[in-house]
This record gives C-alpha cells, sequence and structure tokens, in this order.
C-alpha cells in the first residue's frame, strides 16, 4: 500500500448543473405563485373597496340614536332558513276518523280513540331507541332504560327498532317514536 495521506473530496470541481437547474426551477415557480396569488388579492381588497364606496351606508351615528340597518345591497336580499321541522299533533285526538288506530282497525270512531289512549302513555315520552341486538336501549323522559327497568311506575318489556312496550297499571303500552 502507499503511504498516501487521505484528502478531502473538492464538491467545487465537479458541478452538479442538474441539482442547480431544478433548485433554480423550484425557486422561480414559487415566486410566480406568490405574485399571482398577491395580485388576486388585491384585486378583491380594491373591489371591496369600490363596492362599499358606492354603497349607501351612513356615516356613524351618535352612541345615543339606535342605528338603523343600513339599506345596501346585502340587505335587500335575505335569507330564509328553512329546518324541515315538523310538529305535529295527535291525529287521533284531532279528529277520531283519522287516527292511526283508526286505519289500523274496523272499529267504530270511539273505539279508535280508546285504542290509541291505551298505546300511548301521556306521561311516558319515548324520546330516542338505541337498538342493539345484545342490549338494546330507550330514552324515555330523559332517562336511559334497558329492558326490565322501570319508570314511573310502568315495567319496559321489550325495544324494538321502532317501538317500545310497557306495562303500566297491568295494561300493555307501546311507544311509539314521534315522527319528523
Amino acid at each position: 500500500m502507499s503511504n498516501v495521506p487521505l484528502q478531502p473530496v473538492d464538491y467545487a470541481s465537479r458541478p452538479n448543473r442538474f441539482l442547480r437547474f431544478v433548485a433554480a426551477l423550484i425557486l422561480i415557480s414559487a415566486v410566480a405563485l406568490a405574485v399571482f396569488y398577491f395580485s388576486k388579492w388585491w384585486q378583491a381588497r380594491e373591489q371591496l373597496q369600490r363596492l362599499a364606496a358606492t354603497s349607501d351606508v351612513p356615516a356613524a351615528r351618535p352612541a345615543a340614536e339606535p342605528a338603523a340597518p343600513p339599506e345596501n345591497a346585502a340587505t335587500k336580499y335575505r335569507i330564509r332558513v328553512n329546518t324541515n321541522v315538523v310538529v305535529r299533533t295527535n291525529p287521533a285526538a284531532l279528529s277520531p276518523a283519522i287516527g292511526p288506530a283508526a286505519m289500523q282497525t274496523n272499529a267504530a270512531p270511539d273505539a279508535a280513540v280508546a285504542v290509541a289512549a291505551t298505546n300511548q302513555s301521556p306521561d311516558l315520552k319515548l324520546q330516542s331507541i338505541i337498538y342493539r341486538l345484545d342490549k338494546p336501549a330507550a330514552v324515555i323522559n330523559g332517562e336511559m332504560l334497558h329492558v326490565g327497568d322501570s319508570i314511573k311506575g310502568a315495567r319496559v318489556i321489550s325495544i324494538d327498532r321502532h317501538e317500545v312496550t310497557v306495562v303500566l297499571d297491568g295494561k300493555t303500552n307501546v311507544l311509539n317514536l314521534p315522527r319528523l
């Protein structure tokens, strides 16, 4: 072997033109994107200033006088939101001929009202059903109940996907979820 001492590598003697080209390309594209987005922001800002200058917004009023809403393009068109919440009353109480019990049975209207009254308990309100095969639960009057639990003297017998069956004073009552 030779006794030549180790020498450091001189990277300056080997120029890497490809890496320099890629770095320059990335730098130029970043600057171009920055200029593009800045110009878009500037145009939007100027457009808002022109819109504010042409609107009829009154100057600030004294604090003692209540400020009326300005009459400009933004207040001419009001947004109306429809929540699609429908409140339904008990159809059997309104008209015995329309009630769900009357539709299910061919009995007289008075009998349909009696059947509807036994199916719904006025002091128990079913709010939610959490249906699982192993242990279903129901929320009645804000309390989570399982099969076998009791509330206000009523014992939960079964919980199905859309209804809960309870026994109250020896009578079987079926509680249904309210339809929205």
